[in-house]
């Protein structure tokens, strides 16, 4: 399997391991078990923690919902590429910092060099949370209503602090825009870093990969896989023949997945329900239910859209489904009708 393949599965593997078991019950699937278990709940006590600190902090509390954005299409790049981006301009912001640091006795006799040397840092560090959402969408989250102001004062210091340095050759003034610049920095990594949960659960999702390739994978039976889609049998089926069809693309929810991906989604489900021998012929007929859950209250487990396909050949295996319907006022659903309506125009 391949390392692209293994980080659409890198979910399963984390979230499912500590309930899977060995029926052999050896002493080596059991540490491994183990381990794995103590790793998952240690990063989403971790996870859990940061999303909860993170979202206390200021103008974070309407954090982009979706990337539905269709990036560039030199952007079209793997998450894994995108993280090497990331890191490679933070390398290069965290060299500029050091380097001003370091020979800051020697830049205080010519501060423009210092404030020069801080601005392409700041411009890197700024810049590569791109790397991460896309240019399109960073573009936009920055120019938010709430994330604006920082946008303006940000670039705005950062053009100040060139423009006093090499043209107006003002010490005095770039010192001036430079210290703005430092504090528009500050803000911007207590307020924005690293750019809500995504780029932490990218980075953790990577180091869960590579542990549960050191301590041994949980199977992955591939059925069918696209260009947008990737599907393959569910561990803990509820029926035989549960499988699992999920996006190349790692989002949530629904909503977060780009349409081309989730265009892609039914055909290979048809093809797979025709595998199945599941078409049905008359009532009494076996069938099936696709399933794709949105949130914890929604009972999702695994934080990357999956669709189960589950087979219902008899009352006793699949999914049980209960269904509390409740009777509507035919006046209360014609105007809330309306009012979705007037939202999709």
């Amino acid at each position: 399997m391949s390392d692209n393949n293994a980080q659409f599965l890198s979910n399963w593997r984390t979230t499912r391991t500590g309930t899977s078991s060995d029926p052999s019950g050896s002493g080596e699937d059991s540490i491994s078990g183990m381990a794995k278990s103590f790793f998952t709940s240690f990063t989403d006590k971790v996870s859990d923690g940061y999303n909860q600190a993170y979202n206390v902090l200021p103008l974070n509390n309407q954090d982009l919902e979706s990337t539905n954005t269709s990036e560039p299409s030199w952007f079209k790049l793997s998450r894994f590429e995108r993280l090497i981006c990331f890191f490679c301009f933070i390398a290069g912001s965290a060299i500029c910092f050091t380097l001003g640091i370091v020979l800051f006795p020697v830049l205080t006799l010519k501060p423009r060099k210092f404030a020069m040397l801080w601005t392409l840092g700041s411009i890197l560090f700024v810049l590569s949370f791109g790397c991460l959402q896309g240019p399109v969408d960073y573009c936009k989250h920055l120019i938010s209503k709430d994330r604006l102001p920082f946008t303006v004062v940000f670039f705005g210091s950062v053009l100040s602090t060139l423009y006093c340095a090499a043209v107006l050759k003002s010490t005095i003034l770039t010192l001036i825009t430079g210290i703005v610049e430092i504090f528009a920095v500050l803000y911007y990594t207590l307020s924005y870093f690293p750019f809500g949960a995504q780029g932490f659960q990218m980075i953790t999702s990577m180091g869960l990969r590579q542990f549960s390739t050191l301590i041994g994978e949980i199977p992955s039976f591939k059925l069918i896989e696209t260009k947008f889609t990737y599907s393959f049998l569910d561990i803990q089926p509820t029926a035989k023949g549960h499988l699992l069809v999920i996006p190349k693309y790692h989002g949530a929810k629904l909503h977060n997945v780009p349409d081309e991906y989730l265009a892609d989604i039914l055909p290979v489900t048809k093809k797979l329900v025709k595998a199945l021998d599941l078409e049905i012929e008359s009532e009494q007929g076996d069938g099936y239910n696709i399933l794709q859950n949105n949130g914890r209250i929604a009972h999702q487990e695994v934080d990357h859209v999956h669709f189960h396909l589950i087979p219902k050949r008899d009352t006793e295996t699949g999914l049980i489904v209960g269904w509390p319907a409740k009777q509507s006022d035919m006046g209360e659903l014609s105007a809330y009708a309306k009012e979705l309506a007037s939202k999709l125009e």
